[in-house]
């Protein structure tokens, strides 16, 4: 995936997060807040604070930070490339019910692995 895209995705899913699965609304903002600095360090080009920032919060079950950090691992941004690794995120964000689309978009990085 182009970097241009990944930041594109980043930005439209910031708008529209959805919470992990028996979130707290706590766990909720927490995330909203650290997915909001992760793509304010993606725009100042500091993709591996990003990286790092988003995750813990894909651990935790957020279906759009494990979709965006299986596009780190797959292009290398903020991280060394690991497809092994990009797999397995887009496995866990395609499996997820919460988000439809990042579960579609998480297939089609899948297929790209292919």
């Amino acid at each position: 995936m182009k970097k241009w895209l990944l930041n594109v995705v980043f930005l439209c899913l910031a708008t529209s997060i959805q919470a992990a699965p028996k979130a707290t609304e706590a766990e909720t903002h927490a995330y909203r807040v650290t997915m909001k600095e992760a793509g304010d360090a993606l725009k100042n080009h500091q993709a591996k604070a990003a990286f790092n920032k988003i995750l813990p919060v894909a651990k935790k079950g957020f279906v759009e930070a494990q979709y965006v950090i299986a596009t780190m691992y797959h292009d290398g941004e903020g991280t060394t490339q690991d497809l092994a690794a990009a797999k397995k995120w887009y496995e866990a964000a395609a499996n997820q019910s919460e988000n439809p689309e990042v579960a579609t978009l998480a297939r089609e990085g899948l297929e790209e692995l292919k």
